[in-house]
């Protein structure tokens, strides 16, 4: 098995002026039922840190961190990060 660097599988911490945003974690805490959901705006407009403040601090699921670059177009590499 491929050993996966931390940080592919770390939750990134959310600096203290976040503004979170009840609406969009009900949102989320509502499509956590799907086995799938995606979270799509432009770049810059903050999908990365809504996820990582929702991951860390809602109680609707369990959820697992892992970030995909590039090379996680290789499927060993994609699923040794998943399973890791």
């Amino acid at each position: 098995m491929q050993l996966v660097p931390a940080v592919k599988i770390t939750v990134p911490q959310v600096p203290p002026e976040f503004v979170t945003r009840a609406e969009l974690y009900a949102d989320l805490d509502a499509g956590a039922a799907a086995d799938l959901s995606l979270v799509c705006a432009p770049a810059g407009y903050g999908k990365t840190l809504l996820l990582a403040d929702w991951a860390r601090t809602s109680a609707a699921v369990d959820t697992a961190w892992v970030g995909l670059d590039r090379d996680d177009n290789d499927p060993s590499r994609l699923w040794a990060s998943i399973v890791a």
